[in-house]
């Protein structure tokens, strides 16, 4: 089912990434492939990830990092080569373990919301190989914006079949 986007004031958002689409980006239907899409929420994780204060060095000191366990898409509208695009991330809920979020990819040149990435991801322990609890200093941080993100104005357009 095609979700209903509310009118959606972008500036209150994580910007987590951008991009102009280059030719390369282009498929047989002359506008940009879906694979691009996963590509481009994918940039918009390592952005929200920075957002958090999970960066590099955090990752490389503590062995710690973000894993994708679940995601949805709903592509709403085309993306054409050469149009510049934006992604917002909304952070929607976690656990001990999880979070919950959601990126809207704007086509800034013709102003609408292209395509959705539902997802949850886990924080990840790189030498144990399995999920552990999101550090502290980073929990506290996603919780700020947990709550930052609940005062918008908006409903999320989410599955609804999604929790961390």
């Amino acid at each position: 089912m095609r979700p209903e986007i509310p009118r959606i004031d972008f500036s209150k958002l994580l910007r987590t990434h951008s991009a102009i689409i280059p030719e390369s980006y282009r498929d047989e239907m002359g506008h940009m492939n879906v694979t691009w899409y996963t590509h481009l929420f994918s940039e918009a994780m390592g952005g929200l990830m920075n957002h958090l204060g999970l960066s590099l060095e955090l990752i490389e000191s503590k062995a710690i990092g973000g894993v994708a366990l679940e995601a949805h898409i709903h592509y709403l509208a085309e993306v054409h080569i050469g149009d510049r695009v934006s992604v917002s991330s909304r952070v929607l809920s976690r656990s001990e373990k999880r979070l919950h979020m959601l990126h809207l990819l704007r086509n800034d040149t013709c102003d609408q919301v292209s395509a959705l990435f539902e997802g949850i991801m886990a924080c990840f322990d790189l030498r144990a190989r399995r999920m552990t609890p999101i550090p502290p200093e980073i929990a506290a941080q996603i919780d700020s914006i947990i709550a930052e993100h609940q005062n918008l104005d908006w409903s999320a357009p989410v599955t609804g079949v999604m929790t961390p």
